[in-house]
């Protein structure tokens, strides 16, 4: 073991894995550090049981993958995963939901179709609204939309929500004229490396990346859209494309 060990917690530090990660038969793709007592878990992309549980330093889980070393500084609450060894992890902040949320969650897309996340503007980035349950009731793709006045952006995607009840069909490809007064908006696909990012709820509902988003895209007053060569830093900074 190096000398310079990059964790804060100990190397006999006790952590949760796989007996068959520890037998060297699968990998490491999912790394959780958990917020209510610090514990840390290395798991593969299966199912996790309590027969195939083990428990095992973390000095020995670094031996394992040294590529572990990277996630010194994950902090607790979060996670980070990847599809494969030797591709670069990802990290995002744990979804944690009770079971009474969990429920009256659930219970609002049973009775209204839908439901609206709403995720204010920090130091990470825009704020951001999305809804979860169109693709379950409607069979129409997830709707994500940035950079507006939060409660803009709740109505507005409750708005498209009625109208795919109604039969509408949003798709990328195109302007569509009657969603935002006075501007059109484009439809991108969303790429599915984003929906951990961007999507938690709704990766967390459907259970895995399995279901299809798109993003409503808007423009300056002046109709330039982000990825417009004259398009201002402003407005590119409010709105990250999340197609390919």
């Amino acid at each position: 073991m190096p000398h310079d060990w990059p964790f804060a917690d100990p190397e006999n530090v006790a952590t949760y894995t796989l007996d068959r990660i520890l037998r060297g038969d699968a990998p490491i793709l999912r790394v959780r550090h958990d917020c209510d007592d610090g514990a840390w878990q290395f798991l593969d992309d299966g199912d996790a049981d309590v027969a195939s549980a083990k428990i095992a330093s973390l000095g020995a889980m670094v031996d394992l993958d040294p590529s572990l070393r990277e996630l010194a500084d994950l902090p607790e609450g979060w996670a980070a995963e990847r599809d494969e060894p030797d591709e670069p992890w990802r990290r995002s902040p744990i979804l944690e939901v009770d079971e009474g949320e969990d429920e009256d969650f659930v219970a609002g897309i049973e009775e209204h179709g839908w439901r609206v996340v709403l995720i204010p503007e920090d130091e990470e980035g825009p704020g951001f609204a999305y809804s979860v349950g169109l693709f379950r009731t409607f069979g129409h793709p997830e709707i994500i939309l940035f950079g507006l006045d939060l409660e803009l952006m709740h109505g507005l995607i409750n708005n498209m929500g009625e109208d795919v009840r109604g039969g509408a069909k949003f798709a990328p490809g195109g302007r569509v004229d009657d969603v935002l007064e006075g501007y059109p908006v484009e439809f991108r696909e969303v790429a599915r490396r984003h929906h951990r990012d961007y999507l938690g709820y709704a990766e967390w509902f459907y259970g895995g990346a399995d279901f299809p988003a798109i993003q409503c895209v808007w423009p300056d007053m002046e109709g330039r859209f982000p990825d417009e060569p004259d398009a201002p830093d402003a407005l590119r900074e409010a709105q990250p494309l999340l197609d390919d």
